[in-house]
């Protein structure tokens, strides 16, 4: 995976060429895989073929996630991502959360359609639960302390 952290300009850029959104926004994903179905991996991997290694880029404006972390939102509820992050006013807190997001956009999870983000926002959702399973276990938290 390749991570990206940018500028405002670079993010509206790559979106007008790509997404035809002239406008910036925090995140940005490019799967190389985007003929497999959601969570799917490559069926198989020649070992001189590195490319078939790699998912993708994720692209993030930090100054975006800067603006957002000073004016947190009041606590969403609700399943993924964009819920877990409203309310936080840390800009590691939310790169974290998302390259969670853009990560699974790189295994062509996506939130077009209704069942779509329920589909992406469950595996979202395991990844945030691992994710606070290891941070509790670095703060010496973690089960059977």
């Amino acid at each position: 995976v390749g991570l990206w952290l940018t500028t405002d300009a670079s993010v509206r850029k790559l979106n007008t060429q790509y997404r035809g959104m002239r406008k910036t926004t925090d995140v940005l994903s490019f799967p190389f895989h985007d003929e497999l179905a959601p969570g799917a991996a490559p069926d198989v991997v020649e070992d001189d073929d590195e490319d078939m290694l790699n998912l993708g880029d994720i692209v993030i404006s930090m100054p975006y996630v800067a603006r957002k972390a000073s004016k947190p939102e009041a606590v969403e509820s609700g399943p993924g991502v964009a819920a877990a992050m409203a309310p936080l006013d840390c800009v590691d807190g939310r790169v974290q959360l998302l390259v969670i997001h853009g990560l699974c956009h790189l295994l062509n999870y996506d939130h077009e359609t209704e069942d779509e983000f329920e589909e992406m926002a469950a595996v979202e959702d395991r990844l945030l639960a691992a994710r606070a399973e290891w941070l509790a276990e670095r703060r010496g938290e973690g089960v059977g302390r």
